[in-house]
């Protein structure tokens, strides 16, 4: 019997997929790189860094982490989450983990901050499995020693940029709860996709507004 790698997670491997093109086109033209990279001086004047940047990866070994760490949490969680709830999770988690470098630099009184990479959106959708199977202690101890293990490495290894895994961690923890409660709560589906939209919108402008108050006291803006 023949099985597929992704079976019906298509998303998942188009995600993947991407991340690899974008790899190979950033080998051949360096300056894409610099071009799309997250760099909190530029956090306001060119926005869509905030995205751009989780496609981007500093080296092979890089990449193939996150794209597998991807592979294993995310093709399970798309099937669970449905494809819009996942790409949300996915882009939105990442937009979080540069919030998180942006409130770091303000806190630091550091403008220097660079970062790149898919490890805050991954993060993000572990999250989301956490807030989903949260009372089902027998897998999350399993994910917690996993995401513990890997948030106190990234503390102590150089060129690791923890505080993205921590804001898009968060990030997946709030979408998560904030969905399974509209699942539980709501009586049809169109309710239940209406507050999925409320809260996840509701999301996208809190973002919005602690990236715009930390710059505020980022000593260089461009």
């Amino acid at each position: 019997m023949k099985t597929k790698l992704f079976g019906r997670s298509t998303i998942t491997g188009a995600i993947i997929a991407i991340n690899v093109v974008v790899y190979v086109i950033t080998r051949i033209l360096p300056d894409v790189l610099n071009a799309a990279m997250f760099f909190v001086p530029y956090a306001l004047s060119e926005p869509w860094r905030f995205l751009t940047s989780a496609f981007l990866h500093g080296g092979l070994i890089h990449l193939a982490f996150n794209m597998i760490t991807l592979y294993f949490v995310g093709v399970g969680l798309e099937r669970a989450l449905g494809a819009w709830r996942y790409i949300f999770a996915y882009l939105c988690s990442a937009v979080a983990g540069n919030v998180a470098m942006v409130v770091t630099s303000a806190l630091t009184g550091d403008p220097w901050i660079a970062a790149v990479g898919a490890s805050g959106a991954v993060f993000g959708l572990f999250g989301v499995w956490l807030a989903i199977n949260w009372r089902d202690w027998r897998n999350t101890q399993s994910m917690l020693i996993f995401l513990g293990i890997n948030l106190v490495w990234g503390v102590f290894a150089a060129n690791v940029a923890w505080q993205a895994h921590i804001g898009g961690l968060l990030a997946g923890i709030v979408l998560g709860f904030a969905w399974m409660r509209s699942a539980r709560t709501a009586r049809t589906r169109r309710r239940e996709f209406i507050r999925d939209v409320v809260s996840s919108g509701a999301v996208v402008i809190a973002l919005g507004g602690i990236a715009y108050g930390a710059m505020l006291f980022v000593p260089v803006r461009i």
